[in-house]
């Protein structure tokens, strides 16, 4: 985890697309993330966190929301819930909401329990396509440039929804 301590940014296999990420608390390396991806300030990204106790440093979770994350997580979803004081400013630009995951992915969930704080979660996407990445030599290629880090998980399946609580 020393490459995201030291203000990285990598991309890791997710449980339905390769991600593109970095420590939540460094704003560099979000601002790296922006240029990278050709993203609008403001833009929304989402984060992932290891475990349920995790979220719920990060944003307010409701009793009603609370047995729905149980039944849903880990798995392929973005939950969009109110931000906590412990967001940064940055992710909040438009709105008072977070979108949070925790992933169907020992890799991922594995990354921010090491590095003890959430990573950023957005999905590898070539800027001027906007095709999606599941391959690990495809995110190289276009995006190697920007990052410091590939992890390869070979090749994934994509399976994404979203919902709100």
């Amino acid at each position: 985890m020393s490459v995201l301590d030291g203000g990285g940014v990598i991309a890791y296999p997710t449980d339905s697309v390769y991600g593109i990420g970095c420590d939540l608390h460094n704003r560099k390396a979000i601002d790296r993330i922006y240029r990278l991806k050709n993203l609008q300030p403001g833009h929304q990204l989402s984060f992932i966190c290891h475990d349920l106790s995790h979220i719920a440093e990060y944003a307010y979770v409701s009793d009603f929301a609370y047995r729905w994350l149980r039944r849903l997580l880990p798995g392929p979803y973005t939950v969009i819930l109110p931000a906590s004081r412990l967001v940064p400013k940055i992710l909040l630009e438009k709105r008072r909401e977070v979108g949070i995951r925790i992933p169907n992915s020992y890799t991922c969930v594995e990354i921010a329990r090491q590095l003890g704080r959430p990573i950023i979660s957005t999905s590898a996407t070539d800027p001027t396509t906007g095709e999606i990445m599941i391959d690990a030599e495809v995110v190289r290629e276009r995006l190697g440039h920007g990052l410091d880090l590939v992890m390869d998980g070979g090749l994934l399946t994509m399976n994404r929804r979203r919902w709100s609580a």
